[in-house]
């Protein structure tokens, strides 16, 4: 934020007394926390600058948007349009400023959400911001002289999803999905360096190109039919009425292969209307070539028991290649009465190396492994993802596990390269050279390397304020990360 070339932390939150305004509304605030050259002390509790928020902010973004100006800025965006907060304190506002009705009509009481479309647009380094509407986004990219200027708005009604229609017959938190929001993917489909827009119309995927002039224009450039998706929604809503499956899908786009033509990945769930038993999934993945994308003919189908979480993409071996790591949370019978009695649920993850060629990856999986977790954990956080395989915890280049087994305990894994029982080499995770923090957890976290030591960090970022203990965190023996420091 301040240019420095060190990474730093920006956090929006309220005071522990829920001071009230004027208008009745709790106060909020966002804080920076620039990182310190010094590395035995990085961070300290007390934040470099912070600033109360306007009252009718929905929503913030930081990142470097204004060309004009060395460091980050701070984006506001309430219903009524995007404030820029910049200068040498984070505080003064920038020379930019619009006003226009967006999809939101006021902001939650307490509560100040961080907006994630915020795109590179023209691969430079600076952001732009879409901002949502009743009808669909406007596009807003770097400009030299205010920090941001208008760019072209593009049209998605409000009824629109990414996908079929996500809520089904179930109430349960695995299967149901919802958002009013429609949905944007922001990516360079045709390999320009140029970053458009994706979201799913109802004739299938719909591509707003990113001109030479860096606007957009209202209807998309391209509709690509997605056969998956349509059978899914016709399914999912009885067919000829005699039906009792159900089908839901979800869709991820990724360039698997780096060819620069951006690939689909459709994570299917099938079963019967109230036979949870009957729940399995399916990954289906799409390559696009220069003819476009077969959404007739996927070049590998990826069968799991049970349902999974989205899939997880990373460079799990560190070959530069993009892997792909499946859950899935079976609903056998016999899981379910183990669930009753031992309350926990058992999780498989299956990873799936990158093997290149026409089918991408393998049918099977490199290998799995299962983690058991608290039911009451994993009830109270549905649908959300409890164990990550995309940090490097002891910088060997390989990607280790991380698990939020339990409310106050964190548990790593580190990857390995042995011997396997045939000859040659596999990676396994070692078990025995694993550890636990015994600290409060929570599923939101942050893996990435801040200090730049080749070595991932561990960021847990809380909805509510912790409770100290007075005791510090104790720390496993074999564990291979360390405390820095315990702070709110």
């Amino acid at each position: 934020m301040n240019a420095d070339g060190l990474e730093d932390l920006v956090v929006a939150h309220i005071k522990g007394d829920n001071e009230r305004g004027k208008d009745g509304r709790i106060k909020r605030f966002i804080s920076v926390f620039l990182q310190r050259k010094n590395p035995k002390l990085r961070w300290i509790s007390a934040p470099s600058y912070s600033t109360e928020v306007p009252s009718d902010a929905v929503l913030f973004v930081a990142g470097d948007f204004h060309p004009g100006l060395k460091g980050g800025e701070i984006a506001l965006i309430s219903y009524t349009g995007i404030k820029l907060l910049g200068g040498r304190n984070f505080i003064q506002e920038v020379d930019f400023e619009t006003h226009v009705r967006g999809f939101f009509d006021f902001p939650a009481d307490g509560g100040l959400f961080l907006w994630t479309l915020a795109p590179d647009l023209k691969s430079d380094g600076k952001k732009g911001i879409l901002f949502p509407t009743k009808e669909g986004y406007l596009v807003y990219g770097p400009d030299p002289s205010k920090g941001l200027a208008y760019r072209g708005k593009i049209k998605i009604p409000s009824t629109e999803r990414f996908g079929p229609d996500l809520e089904t017959k179930f109430l349960n938190r695995f299967l149901t999905y919802f958002s009013r929001l429609p949905r944007v993917v922001a990516l360079d489909m045709n390999n320009d360096k140029r970053v458009d827009l994706v979201t799913y119309r109802s004739k299938g995927l719909a591509t707003f190109t990113q001109k030479d002039d860096g606007t957009f224009a209202e209807e998309p450039d391209t509709v690509t039919p997605l056969k998956v998706v349509k059978e899914a929604a016709k399914k999912s809503k009885g067919g000829d009425g005699k039906s009792d499956g159900f089908e839901n899908v979800q869709l991820a786009l990724k360039d698997l292969n780096k060819d620069g033509r951006i690939d689909i990945v459709a994570t299917k769930t099938i079963g019967k209307i109230g036979v949870f038993e009957s729940l399995r999934t399916q990954v289906l993945i799409f390559l696009a070539t220069k003819n476009g994308i077969q959404s007739d003919k996927p070049n590998r189908i990826i069968n799991l028991k049970g349902v999974t979480l989205f899939p997880e993409f990373t460079d799990f071996n560190g070959d530069d290649d993009i892997d792909i790591v499946l859950s899935s949370l079976r609903m056998d019978m016999l899981t379910n009465v183990k669930r009753a009695i031992l309350k926990s649920v058992s999780t498989t993850y299956s990873i799936y190396l990158f093997t290149g060629g026409k089918k991408v990856y393998s049918e099977d999986p490199s290998f799995e492994t299962d983690v058991d977790v608290d039911l009451e954990l994993v009830e109270k956080q549905g649908r959300v993802r409890l164990s990550f395989f995309k940090g490097d915890v002891n910088g060997d280049g390989l990607k280790d596990m991380l698990t939020v087994s339990a409310r106050t305990t964190l548990r790593v894994v580190p990857t390995v390269v042995k011997e396997s029982f045939f000859g040659g080499k596999e990676l396994k995770l070692d078990e025995s050279e694993g550890g636990e923090v015994t600290v409060q957890t929570s599923p939101n976290l942050i893996l990435k390397d801040i200090d730049k030591d080749g070595k991932d960090e561990i960021i847990f970022v809380y909805r509510k304020k912790l409770k100290s203990s007075g005791k510090a965190p104790k720390l496993d023996p074999r564990s291979i990360i360390r405390i820095v420091e315990e702070g709110q």
